[in-house]
């Protein structure tokens, strides 16, 4: 009788290397991105104004001294409207309602700028809504996460 060669040891040491490779290689951070995520509260009242003959919306500026250069040019941002405490929706967020019998539309948007000059970065967030008289006093309290990936 012919006698088969040691095979089945010779494959089992060449996957238990491969595992162990691949085990260690992937428990690098330098591949995984982490996270910082910033919670802003805007009260109604803290929302800024502008009005003029082409537009008119509220706004609100927050420093955003975390979004540094290299998250700014390497990593990535994400915005969210924390529509309650269990449901959140992407920024640019369009939402329709009904009010009075008649429907508006709300646009909640942001842009990232980023600082310079010894300035912190900074997030603007813009609500505008189809009715500008819509918010006479005071637009609604928002919540807004922000998540910023540093690779």
């Amino acid at each position: 009788m012919k006698q088969k060669k040691n095979l089945p040891f010779s494959m089992g040491m060449l996957l238990f290397a491969t595992c162990l490779f691949l085990a260690t290689s992937c428990n690098d951070n330098n591949n995984m991105p982490q996270w910082i995520v910033i919670d802003i509260h805007v009260q109604g009242k803290d929302w800024l104004n502008t009005r003029n003959y082409q537009e008119a919306y509220h706004y609100f500026v927050k420093d955003l001294p975390e979004l540094t250069d290299e998250i700014f040019r390497r990593g990535g941002t994400s915005v969210y409207f924390m529509y309650n405490k269990n449901h959140k929706m992407p920024l640019p967020f369009p939402k329709t309602f009904v009010s009075g019998g008649n429907y508006y539309t709300e646009h909640l948007r942001h842009t990232i700028q980023l600082g310079e000059g010894g300035k912190p970065s900074r997030i603007t967030f813009m609500l505008e809504a189809s009715d500008a008289a819509l918010y006479s006093t005071y637009p609604p309290d928002a919540t807004f996460k922000v998540i910023l990936e540093v690779w």
